[in-house]
């Protein structure tokens, strides 16, 4: 109940409420020696710190967090701790860090044939490569996530791909397929609305 507090406040941007209620989530788990509960807790806690610019401390809470998850061989939590630390390391620009956890989290949720987690981690690296300029690799992660995203349904997914592909051809001085993607990712997410 507690962790689903908490994510109710992250969701309303009620961070210090949704830290306390994920502490207290945490603590109830660590009294019962639930492993998956207290690693699902502190992830929860290192992305509220991570919104919250606290990049220390959001990057120790998702170590934890991952340790837990491997502890009990939980693959799904470990491949989103890694990437959300992957994230983190993109976004301060700490890019060899990112690379190594991106690629962890996707290569884990590949051999599980988690299909959307693998679509989103795909354009996750697409991310990475665009922000290192390397632009034909970002080509190809976009559009391999755009086809898997197709597949599986996920227009909003497909909408986040289809940006970044607008964005690469934005980058690269490709105008006109600049526009034409981003004005389709456009229409897409208008469409979910």
């Amino acid at each position: 109940l507690q962790n689903n507090m908490g994510i109710i406040y992250a969701n309303k941007g009620e961070f210090e409420n949704s830290l306390d209620h994920l502490v207290q989530s945490y603590e109830n788990f660590e009294k019962i020696e639930d492993k998956r509960g207290m690693a699902a807790s502190l992830n929860g806690v290192g992305v509220i710190y991570h919104n919250m610019k606290e990049i220390k401390l959001a990057l120790e809470n998702l170590n934890r967090s991952y340790e837990l998850f491997k502890d009990i061989n939980m693959k799904r939590g470990m491949a989103a701790s890694l990437n959300s630390i992957g994230s983190i390391y993109q976004e301060v620009g700490d890019f060899e860090m990112a690379f190594d956890y991106l690629t962890k989290s996707h290569n884990i949720f590949k051999e599980m044939n988690n299909e959307f987690a693998v679509a989103a981690t795909l354009n996750g690296l697409g991310k990475y490569y665009l922000d290192i300029g390397d632009y034909i690799k970002a080509l190809t992660n976009y559009k391999n996530s755009i086809i898997l995203r197709e597949k599986l349904g996920d227009k909003l997914g497909m909408s986040s791909s289809i940006r970044g592909l607008g964005c690469v051809y934005l980058q690269n001085g490709d105008y006109k397929n600049a526009i034409k993607q981003l004005e389709k990712a456009l229409d897409i997410q208008k469409e979910k609305d």
